[in-house]
């Protein structure tokens, strides 16, 4: 069943009250240690890739899946970066649905680097040096992934 049936389903029964959700984020790291990051279609936010975890996925299928859908392409690796929930990872949606995730992030190498958008979530990718991600529009949540990146990449 997709996210998006079991949601619209718990919705029916909650209301807007919140939805505790598990999710997924691939942060893509190239040889020179910069990160993918794509721009969001309907927020103008720089983002990593991912997404909510369907009912009876893996976490490491989920983020596969999500991978293909927002930049078309395969992942080779996927290793556990860290999990991640706080309050900065709530989201209150237009229609007034509050949803708080808990996120799995996977340091990932793509199979491949020319990207197609094929579900248009992302409109443009772009890889950032680390030392970059202070100036850009991020979301939140993404900070919280920082401290354990800087300390991967220093591997």
């Amino acid at each position: 069943m997709p996210m998006r049936e079991y949601v619209a389903g718990m919705r029916a029964l909650v209301g807007h009250r919140m939805l505790l959700l598990p999710a997924v984020t691939a942060v893509p790291v190239d040889d020179t240690g910069r990160v993918l990051l794509g721009l969001h279609a309907d927020t103008s936010r720089w983002s990593t890739i991912g997404g909510a975890i369907d009912p009876d996925e893996s976490p490491v299928d989920a983020v596969r899946r999500e991978v293909a859908e927002e930049l078309g392409v395969g992942i080779l690796t996927a290793e556990i970066l860290g999990a991640y929930g706080r309050p900065r990872h709530r989201a209150r949606y237009p229609n007034g649905d509050d949803t708080s995730f808990v996120t799995v992030a996977y340091l990932v190498t793509l199979d491949r680097d020319e990207f197609t958008h094929p579900d248009g979530e992302i409109t443009t990718t772009r890889w950032v040096p680390l030392d970059e991600f202070e100036s850009l529009e991020l979301y939140d949540w993404i900070r919280d992934m920082l401290p354990d990146l800087r300390a991967r990449l220093a591997r």
